[in-house]
């Protein structure tokens, strides 16, 4: 059998292998350079379109801030007043001259009042506020080329400058650049809308704002108005090769991954009459209808390429060339120019070239797909027999051994993991096994018929936490039957009570109690039950335990005709003794320490209880005065009188019931950290 090979080396020589190869082929074919030549090519003719286009409609943009900040500085100097329209009018008709693409603008201050010129081809508009703003009244004037004779008419417009696009803009720019010790330029100012339709003439544009003071401290908003018919008068005369195109588009962010539209259309015979552009601008570009632009835009989404790269895509049976620039105008508007190219306008002669490498790529293809078979097959083989191994585990189907067989030194090593695996979840299921016979037989041991006696009722349970607990109980009735004492659980004349917690919970502390319930056992049985018997409990406790493991135990005797209870405490406490004629408790402390501490054990007297009717007498295990909620409370002492006194009048199951609805109720799914045990007396 040959040496082991680790996965990273196989794979490693395979691929080494078929890149050597492609790359052999790939510079031969890089002599000729027919990719890096038309890439080249493609880059070149798409710059100086786009270094063209883009100075236009930077140009276009820029002469618009720079009326902007001309009409600035009349406010800043004094020279705007709004009461004066026909001076203001002569101020502004200066910039429709110094820039025919302005389509209108505006002046406004913060008090809501405004003057708007406007110019539609030979004919000029002039609204202004008219007395209150909340009323809506504004005057309009219109005329053709003497202003001295115009129509002039009221008209009450649901229309506030100040919750305009442009108004609000400007305001949020200098709010946000007011800063006490730093000067602010006007360009900084200079606010760009989002494409909208203009309110008075319902055309799509843009609209650039700026706020500014005049002399006398009062705040002004200034903007004109740019038709997008201005930027589509630039972009639809130009021709790229001799089909290509250009585009100019809005609502894109650095990874041109935004809702677009667009706002300067390409050349193409649907859009070069101006009357009918208007229809188009403000569309995404999918809804101009241009099967080569669909093809590009898809392209984009499936394979993104980085903004001012070009991109190869194909449509209409050839391959194109395209690309986009990103042009920011401020925060709120960043524009997009886009290039589409025809590879044919760039190949030329040289297409023969892509032919040739097309062939030999489905060369290396097919020589490829055969290599990555074999290593498929060599890969999947030991795999697929795993998964059939794991398959059979998952059953539980544990005895028969893993059959993977490989060369590969990683499937080996998996192999022989999942062998141990398998060996593990054997041992792991006779745990398990082992573990639920040890419940049952723990469980057996609780007595499952408690004594009846009349005048009493008794309840009592145990829940461990795990498993196996390591607390038990046990109750035993007692009757003299020549002068010997037999048990028996109907109408017994004593019962004998036993409640044992070891230390942990388990294995190990469930054999503790059971030995030690044994052992009490044995001594009714053996009719030697006195108080020497405590002792040699624990006298064999302590010689059975391991170091630092102890056993508290409760023993407690019921004189049913006297209704006296003698009780026993070591180290189980506290002991409740319920009053019902006083509604009061004796919270009771243990008698010695634990069972297997310490030998003798110091038993000084016997505690002896007389039981009145209605009294209680419940001894329970720690893991109920300790269950614990999430937040690490604990149930606790006084919980636990509480829930006894609000049920003292029922029985002792009732109390039962209600102690561990209680307690469950206090943990809201808190895993039980301990064993949960109690022995419940109660006179009727």
């Amino acid at each position: 059998m040959r040496s082991p090979m680790t996965i990273r080396r196989s794979l490693l020589v395979s691929v080494l292998t078929l890149n050597l190869v492609s790359l052999g082929l790939l510079l031969a074919l890089m002599f000729f350079g027919s990719r890096y030549v038309v890439s080249y090519l493609a880059t070149s003719i798409i710059d100086k379109t786009q270094a063209n286009i883009q100075l236009q409609v930077q140009t276009l943009f820029t002469d618009v801030t720079n009326e902007l900040d001309r009409i600035a500085t009349w406010v800043d100097q004094g020279l705007v007043d709004l009461d004066q329209p026909d001076e203001l009018n002569r101020l502004l008709k200066a910039s429709f001259k110094q820039q025919d693409q302005i389509a209108a603008i505006v002046i406004a201050n913060q008090a809501g009042r405004e003057h708007m010129l406007l110019k539609n081809q030979s004919s000029w508009q002039m609204r202004r506020t008219q007395g209150d703003v909340a009323d809506h009244l504004f005057i309009i004037w219109r005329w053709d080329k003497n202003p001295r004779s115009p129509e002039i008419k009221n008209e009450v417009l649901e229309y506030d400058p100040r919750k305009r696009p442009w108004f609000e803009g400007a305001l949020q720019v200098r709010q946000s650049l007011d800063q006490p010790h730093e000067p602010i330029t006007n360009n900084q100012l200079v606010h760009w809308t989002n494409p909208y339709r203009f309110f008075t003439t319902q055309l799509p544009g843009v609209t650039a704002s700026i706020t500014t003071k005049n002399p006398d401290g009062q705040m002004y908003v200034i903007a004109i108005d740019l038709t997008l018919k201005d930027i589509s008068r630039y972009t639809t005369k130009m021709v790229v090769g001799t089909r290509g195109m250009v585009m100019v588009l809005t609502g894109v962010d650095e990874n041109f991954q935004s809702d677009l539209s667009v706002i300067g259309l390409p050349h193409a015979k649907k859009f070069l009459n101006v009357q009918d552009q208007d229809q188009y601008l403000l569309k995404r570009p999918e809804e101009l209808d241009l099967t080569v632009l669909n093809d590009a835009i898809q392209t984009m989404k499936e394979h993104p390429a980085q903004p001012g790269k070009s991109i190869r895509f194909y449509s209409s049976g050839e391959y194109w060339w395209g690309t986009g620039q990103l042009s920011p105008l401020g925060e709120q508007l960043h524009v997009a120019t886009a290039i589409l190219i025809p590879e044919s306008d760039i190949m030329g002669e040289i297409q023969w070239v892509q032919k040739v490498v097309w062939a030999i790529l489905v060369l290396i293809f097919v020589v490829s797909v055969y290599h990555v078979t074999r290593l498929a097959r060599q890969f999947s083989q030991p795999i697929e027999c795993l998964v059939q191994d794991m398959k059979r585990v998952s059953r539980g189907v544990l005895d028969e051994p893993c059959r993977v067989k490989s060369d590969v030194r990683e499937f080996r090593s998996l192999a022989g993991a999942h062998e141990n695996m398998r060996q593990s979840l054997q041992s792991l299921m006779k745990l398990e096994r082992d573990m639920q016979l040890a419940r049952q037989i723990q469980q057996k041991t609780f007595p499952s018929v408690l004594p009846k006696v009349n005048g009493f009722e008794i309840d009592a349970w145990s829940q461990p936490a795990d498993e196996t607990g390591g607390d038990t109980y046990d109750i035993i009735g007692l009757k003299v039957q020549d002068d010997q004492l037999v048990i028996c659980e109907d109408q017994p004349e004593k019962i004998l009570f036993l409640l044992a917690d070891a230390t942990g919970h388990g294995i190990g502390p469930a054999l503790s109690v059971t030995q030690l319930r044994a052992m009490l056992r044995m001594t009714v049985w053996s009719n030697v039950l006195d108080i020497n018997t405590i002792q040699h409990i624990n006298d064999q406790m302590i010689r059975d335990l391991p170091e630092g493991r102890f056993v508290t135990a409760w023993l407690g005797s019921l004189d049913t005709i006297t209704n006296q209870l003698m009780s026993f405490c070591a180290g189980q406490a506290p002991l409740l003794h319920y009053h019902a004629q006083t509604d009061s408790y004796d919270v009771l402390d243990a008698d010695t320490p634990p069972l297997g501490v310490m030998a003798p054990l110091p038993i000084e007297n016997r505690n002896v209880f007389s039981l009145e009717k209605g009294d209680l007498f419940i001894v329970f295990s720690d893991g109920i005065y300790e269950a614990m909620q999430l937040g690490g409370e604990m149930f606790g002492m006084e919980r636990v009188q509480q829930v006894i006194r609000e049920h003292h009048h029922q029985g002792a199951t009732a109390i039962s019931l209600a102690i561990k609805s209680a307690v469950a109720e206090f943990a809201q799914g808190c895993k039980t950290k301990d064993d949960q045990t109690a022995v419940i007396i109660k006179r009727l």
